[in-house]
């Protein structure tokens, strides 16, 4: 498999989990049309563009191959908590922090518990926290259940 079609196969993964090529270019720093000609075969990046990219997408380059490099949950929530610019959102003009929205969670997945229902899922947190991008809100879920474990 070459380095383009890796970080290809990355990219088309992260836009049916529901991300968009404008906001995968944005936070790798990359053009959006160059990025989206890529997607859809019409041009090959360039190879500075491509760093950016495997770099955002977490890839690193290994013998004969790239693979996906070991991300630390609590990395991958705050980069993402700053790549969304959550840090400047108000909500009743308070700015909530990542651990903010962990308890936030944690408190709704109680409150869940305690009517018998179990944790919630993903998709109902999503709904629950309509205000948070679905890549953060899957992050915040994935640390929860890693920091269960």
């Amino acid at each position: 498999m070459t380095i383009s079609d890796t970080l290809l196969t990355e990219v088309k993964r992260r836009l049916d989990n529901g991300e968009s090529i404008r906001g995968i270019a944005h936070a790798a720093g990359i053009s959006a049309p160059a990025l989206n000609r890529f997607v859809n075969g019409q041009r090959t990046l360039t190879l500075p563009s491509a760093d950016l990219l495997a770099d955002h997408l977490e890839l690193e380059l290994g013998p004969g191959e790239m693979r996906k490099a070991p991300v630390d949950p609590r990395t991958e929530l705050d980069r993402l908590y700053r790549s969304h610019g959550l840090g400047s959102r108000r909500i009743d003009g308070k700015v909530f922090s990542v651990d903010d929205h962990l308890n936030n969670i944690r408190r709704l997945n109680r409150m869940s518990r305690a009517m018998g229902e179990g944790d919630l899922t993903p998709r109902q947190i999503k709904q629950t926290l309509h205000f948070l991008p679905s890549d953060y809100v899957a992050a915040l879920v994935k640390y929860l259940n890693a920091s269960k474990g």
